[in-house]
């Protein structure tokens, strides 16, 4: 997975595991002092399925605005993008995220990326038993059933001005599609206890 660059200050960073959903991993920079950000854009995860990407993005708008910041709009971020050919999917190197920063008016992006698999599972049926034969019904495969697991899900607000990731929410084990929204709730609730530890 490409990453920004991360300063040395960053490195040095709080580690919020305790009460977070099973799985997830949630790093806050020390460096990090949320009152100096209220404003930012949110961009469509990176991964194998476009469509899916831009909704979970604009599935977590609602708790941004919840934990205090001002989301602009992501149909406009990525309109702004488009005119000055700028890319915002896997590494961005600073100079993009200053400029976007300076189009947006934002002081942070949020960037993400998922992947997963296709599992495939033999689905069985019950053969009818022959009476005449005396002989039990036996399981035959009657089909093969797809499921699309999610093997890792992650979150980065970014600042625009270093580049440094000021906050990191990642989900490593795998999981169902079916369970995204569970996941994505699990991400943001941890983000939300990281922002507000320092208010103890």
């Amino acid at each position: 997975m490409n990453l920004l660059p991360i300063s040395a200050l960053a490195l040095s960073c709080v580690l919020i595991a305790a009460g977070c959903a099973p799985g997830v991993k949630t790093i806050r920079s020390r460096s990090f002092d949320p009152s100096s950000v209220n404003r930012i854009a949110v961009t469509a995860l990176s991964g194998p399925n476009p469509r899916a990407g831009q909704a979970i993005a604009d599935s977590i708008v609602p708790d941004l605005m919840e934990m205090g910041f001002t989301v602009v709009e992501r149909a406009q971020l990525e309109k702004l993008t488009a005119e000055q050919s700028l890319h915002l999917t896997g590494a961005v190197d600073p100079a993009t995220l200053q400029e976007v920063g300076r189009l947006a008016g934002v002081q942070a992006i949020l960037l993400g990326d998922f992947a997963g698999h296709v599992e495939k599972t033999a689905v069985r049926r019950i053969a009818r038993a022959r009476p005449r034969l005396r002989r039990p019904g036996r399981a035959v495969i009657a089909g093969v059933r797809e499921d699309y697991m999610i093997d890792s899900l992650s979150l980065r607000l970014v600042s625009v001005s270093t580049g440094e990731v000021l906050i990191s929410s990642t989900r490593r084990n795998s999981f169902p599609a079916s369970e995204l929204d569970s996941a994505i709730d699990g991400l943001m609730k941890s983000m939300r206890k990281a922002l507000e530890s320092d208010k103890r």
